[in-house]
């Protein structure tokens, strides 16, 4: 009889040898190490694309407020004082907040105060987080602590019920002016964007078209944005930049815009009562200096009483935190990209609505 006989070898189980499974961990981690950045520039082009998509809303409830009343929202809607405790202005309305029965937010706009200022509206309004009004890679709060709006309510809470309103990430465009005036001189204000002071643009005051001037741009309020105060009359501006001016980081001044607010100057409002701080809520932007400076500029000239003059300047501008690019709303409704290198030129001549300027594309 035939003994068949097994090979020792033959038993033994096969599996992985410990410098084997190392090679192939070292393998998995180097192909996850590649594939991460792919998959988080997709999630930021898909961010991107949210972000203009929000645009394009705000577009179509700004045109559609146009087509009703057969003008552009005011920036501002507000009265001139000069009493101290109204900071030079009564300003009930902002253009954010005018839109609103257009986006089909009525509701929101029927619990909107219309006979009362901004900062007195209830807080279950200035709260309401909106959120085509945030794009999805701003990375500051839903929520901002605004300085001016802390006093406010520290004095009468009664007056003024909160001091934390909903931001937004989205500015009006005041143009290439570092000046403020109120209609009707804001409608002869050299480099005057679509939004002003009392001042509704019609279609017809883009001359220099429609489809060539930004209605609205990013401004992010994310903590890698600081913000730049300094004392009066430090203007003009040296090389883009105002003078004898301290820098405020953000960690410690949160930079951004409220949805509801509509001052024209921030600073101005906190120096009337004795606050060295910035005001996060104006929620305009210009091209009077660089998109995407940082600090974001804002500096304003007072007059001798301690309040604003409003023809002269703010400096904020446009800012995102996409990598190399910002969106843009323009006055035709279309949404456009514009590159952090753009021509200075160019960026200014964009922001106009009646500059006739020849100045090249902006857009990406």
């Amino acid at each position: 009889m035939k003994i068949s006989t097994l090979n020792p070898k033959s038993q033994l189980r096969q599996g992985f040898t410990l410098v084997e499974l190392l090679v192939v961990i070292a393998i998995i981690g180097t192909l996850v190490g590649l594939l991460l950045p792919a998959v988080q520039s997709a999630r930021e082009a898909a961010r991107r694309m949210s972000c203009g998509n929000n645009l394009k809303q705000i577009g179509l409830g700004m045109l559609n407020y146009e087509l009703s009343m057969k003008k552009l929202p005011a920036g501002s809607k507000g009265t001139a004082n000069s009493a101290a405790s109204s900071f030079g202005m009564n300003i009930n309305q902002g253009a954010h907040a005018l839109i609103l029965p257009y986006m089909e937010d009525t509701n929101l706009a029927n619990l909107y105060n219309k006979s009362a200022d901004w900062n007195a509206q209830p807080a279950s309004v200035a709260q309401t987080i909106i959120p085509y009004y945030v794009c999805p890679s701003d990375g500051g709060e839903p929520l901002l602590k605004d300085p001016i709006l802390t006093v406010l309510n520290g004095s009468s809470a009664s007056s003024y019920p909160y001091n934390t309103g909903a931001a937004t990430s989205y500015l009006l465009n005041k143009g290439s002016t570092n000046k403020w005036a109120m209609t009707p001189a804001a409608n002869t204000l050299p480099g005057v964007g679509p939004f002003m002071l009392n001042m509704e643009s019609t279609l017809s005051n883009m001359s220099d078209g429609t489809s060539k001037t930004f209605l609205m741009g990013e401004g992010s309020h994310s903590k890698r944005w600081t913000v730049m105060s300094g004392a009066p009359g430090t203007y003009p501006l040296t090389g883009g930049v105002p003078t004898n001016t301290a820098v405020a980081t953000a960690s410690t001044n949160p930079i951004g815009a409220l949805w509801i607010a509509c001052q024209p100057a921030s600073d101005a409002l906190l120096t009337a009562v004795g606050l060295s701080t910035n005001s996060t809520g104006g929620n305009y932007a210009g091209t009077a200096v660089v998109m995407n400076n940082n600090p974001v500029v804002r500096n304003q000239a007072f007059l001798t009483s301690g309040l604003v003059d409003p023809t002269l300047g703010d400096t904020s501008n446009f800012r995102s935190d996409h990598a190399g690019v910002s969106n843009f709303l323009f006055v035709d409704g279309h949404i456009s990209a514009v590159p952090s290198g753009v021509d200075f030129a160019a960026y200014q001549a964009a922001s106009t609505r009646a500059g006739g300027e020849t100045a090249g594309t902006v857009e990406q």
